[in-house]
């Protein structure tokens, strides 16, 4: 269906921009007067069978920045507590909204919340934008009239995913590059130096050293047969790609991420700190501890302790405490424990959840800060292993040759 970007004036003036799916520009004005909106201008957009097209609106429905929503909810927010009625809170942050695909949005909310529905059933609309953690906590500040509320802890919940993202990107950003840089080095040299060195060990006729052997090998292969290896990386990449798309496979590399040396103890922190948040802003919305496990497990983005979870929650629905369920997950890191333990028995699991959260945040700024540290020893040591054999392999057989020569 094609789609129009639109600018249209409300009741009260404001001018409005936004984009909607209509068969016609007729058919756009239509729904913009049902919406009680004045078009100003209409013009075409793209229409939705072109698969470029296609591809477009389905990467801008994929890639709504954290940053985006994390400002809806400040607004909100701000808007609610002002005592602004909420279809026009949303009609007004069309306005500001930057991104086209979330402006249309937050255009079909409005339109819902003017038919009839309620704020969360108009969000679950879009399950990919707002996950069930974020309806059900906007449903439950709708029910119990603190709807402000709700948005606020959601800012702040989306504030703290931010940080682990970058925190995350920043981790594994210093060895990737490190790691590419030697690649590269290798394959340059291979293809570049080392040739011109075995045309001159191969006219000498003489036994060459196994380091020799083992470069000159290497160099033969990947200009020979480079394709082979570019292909055999490719499809190993792509056939990886779908496996840990699975059920499966997104458990097992989430269970051997946990695992990993160094990495591993990073990930783990950063899991830790999601799931204590998020379990925090759950209980502290008011929603009842077992549907908050639920709708942790679907947060936290790691099947593995997510499969965790939902054993703690047929455990406690088979009468076990909440302690006595982690516990016997043998996942829980003492610390975890012991704030469950003691806010089972003060009644104040939110809060002490809510320290546990910062406690790994800054033991995860920590480790990130020192991450080269830790990392140079491994790096330094494998680097120094790959000069060394490059450079025996290349003066060993050169020395061998002087040494002919001066006899």
């Amino acid at each position: 269906m094609p789609a129009f970007q639109y600018s249209a004036r409300d009741k009260t003036g404001r001018l409005i921009k936004g984009t909607l799916s209509a068969s016609s520009k007729e058919e756009a004005a239509k729904q913009l007067h049902a919406s009680h909106l004045h078009p100003i201008q209409i013009s075409f957009i793209y229409h939705s069978n072109h698969i470029f097209n296609r591809l477009q609106v389905s990467l801008q429905q994929h890639t709504i920045p954290l940053g985006t929503k994390i400002l809806f909810c400040h607004q909100m927010y701000t808007l609610i507590k002002a005592g602004v009625p909420i279809i026009q809170a949303i009609r007004g942050l069309m306005e500001s909204v930057r991104h086209p695909y979330f402006s249309s949005v937050l255009m079909r909310i409005a339109e819902k919340l003017e038919a009839g529905h309620d704020l969360t059933h108009a969000l679950a609309e879009f399950p990919r934008i707002f996950p069930a953690l974020f309806i059900n906590t906007v449903q439950v500040g709708e029910k119990s009239g603190r709807l402000e509320h709700a948005f606020a802890r959601l800012a702040h919940y989306l504030e703290h995913e931010k940080l682990t993202r970058e925190r995350l990107i920043a981790a594994t950003r210093y060895p990737l590059l490190v790691i590419a840089a030697i690649m590269f080095a290798i394959i340059i040299i291979s293809t570049l130096v080392v040739p011109a060195f075995a045309h001159l060990f191969s006219q000498s006729k003489m036994d060459l050293p196994w380091q020799t052997q083992l470069i000159v090998g290497l160099s033969n292969f990947i200009t020979q047969h480079g394709y082979l290896l570019l292909l055999f990386f490719f499809s190993s990449g792509l056939l990886a790609h779908f496996y840990l798309r699975t059920g499966q496979g997104q458990y097992l590399k989430d269970k051997y991420l946990l695992k990993l040396p160094i990495f591993g103890h990073i990930i783990s922190d950063i899991t830790f700190a999601r799931f204590s948040y998020a379990l925090s802003l759950a209980l502290k919305a008011g929603i009842p501890l077992i549907e908050a496990l639920l709708l942790v497990a679907q947060a936290i983005d790691n099947q593995y302790l997510a499969r965790k979870i939902y054993a703690m929650c047929e455990a406690i629905e088979r009468g076990e405490t909440f302690g006595q369920a982690a516990e016997h997950t043998h996942i829980f890191p003492i610390l975890v424990m012991q704030m469950i333990d003691v806010g089972e028995e003060t009644g104040a699991l939110d809060e002490l959840l809510t320290e546990v959260a910062s406690y790994y945040d800054q033991q995860i700024d920590y480790t990130i800060k020192n991450l080269s540290t830790l990392i140079e020893p491994i790096l330094l040591i494998g680097l120094g292993i790959m000069v060394l054999i490059l450079a025996l392999g290349v003066f060993l057989p050169m020395w061998d040759l002087i040494l002919v020569y001066k006899r």
